[in-house]
């Protein structure tokens, strides 16, 4: 992947912000989830947290290297 220090930073700070909101929905909806079906919701939860972390980790690990595989991990 051909290193362009702006835009990487740009684009992991804006991976790592989605990331963290599908962790951070993922957390309220296993916690407290709402007035529908609560065993769907916190399956969904916890679902969106596993995601939520594979996102993030990705993003600050291999994606800020520059290795190629994490950009298409994270399509």
């Amino acid at each position: 992947m051909e290193h362009n220090s702006a835009r990487l930073k740009a684009a992991w700070i804006c991976l790592l912000i989605v990331g963290i909101g599908i962790l951070i929905f993922g957390v309220v909806a296993a916690v407290a989830p709402g007035a529908g079906d609560e065993q769907l919701m916190r399956a969904d939860g916890a679902a969106a947290i596993g995601m939520g972390l594979f996102g993030v980790l990705i993003t600050l690990l291999p994606f800020r290297c520059g290795e190629r595989w994490a950009w298409y991990a994270q399509w």
